[in-house]
């Protein structure tokens, strides 16, 4: 019978494949794997780096947006602003914390006295934060200001603008599928893992090597 030279015989097959098998890898030389070590190590800190460079580009963005925003906010009267704040929902107690002044204060404002012009740019900027974050989808604004960015670390958005670090509340509300809240977290405050995680939670150091958090009923 004729040979089928189209498909070699399994025989042949076979033998290929076990000597395939028992063939051993090609050795890289050493200098080549010091090469190919130095230039991941390269790749990986130009990675870094463009990943920070990014985020501060991200952050003055947001920022340059936000005085912007303010400087049309503050032609505004006083009881205006604090209408329009209210009619999103957001408490005089709110108000008072996130502007860096008492409720009486604030009840006064109501009633035509007077801010100085700094507390009238604070509030112009809870305006600004209120109109941004409008655009970008989101919803019953005053109760996510009140939202924990974790369920069991005690920050909010809240907490962010009353510390002025208004450029990670709109980082938060504008990139928050690109953005993790741990992160957000490092930023305004480093030991938010001993001062702001819920007492019914614990920080451990998870298989992988990273700091975790979980119930403190784990076993």
């Amino acid at each position: 019978m004729a040979s089928n030279t189209l498909f070699p015989s399994i025989e042949a097959t076979g033998a290929a494949t076990r000597s395939s098998v028992t063939e051993p890898p090609v050795a890289i030389p050493r200098t080549g794997l010091v090469s190919l070590l130095n230039q991941a190590a390269e790749l990986t800190a130009k990675a870094t780096w463009v990943g920070e460079d990014a985020s501060v580009i991200h952050r003055d963005v947001l920022i340059a947006t936000l005085n912007d925003r303010v400087k049309e906010q503050v032609k505004r009267s006083v009881r205006d602003m604090l209408t329009g704040l209210g009619d999103e929902g957001f408490s005089w107690r709110d108000i008072a914390r996130v502007v860096g002044v008492t409720v009486p204060a604030v009840q006064k404002w109501r009633r035509g006295e007077r801010a100085s012009p700094d507390r009238v740019v604070r509030l112009g900027t809870m305006c600004a934060l209120v109109d941004i974050l409008g655009q970008h989808s989101v919803q019953e604004v005053a109760s996510w200001f009140e939202l924990r960015l974790q369920p069991e670390v005690a920050v909010t958005c809240l907490d962010l603008a009353a510390a002025g670090r208004y450029d990670l509340v709109l980082r938060w509300g504008t990139s928050r599928h690109e953005v993790s809240a741990e992160s957000i977290f490092d930023q305004f405050d480093p030991d938010w893992r001993t001062t702001r995680v819920d007492d019914q939670f614990e920080v451990f150091l998870a298989d992988d090597g990273v700091m975790s958090i979980r119930p403190r009923s784990h076993p």
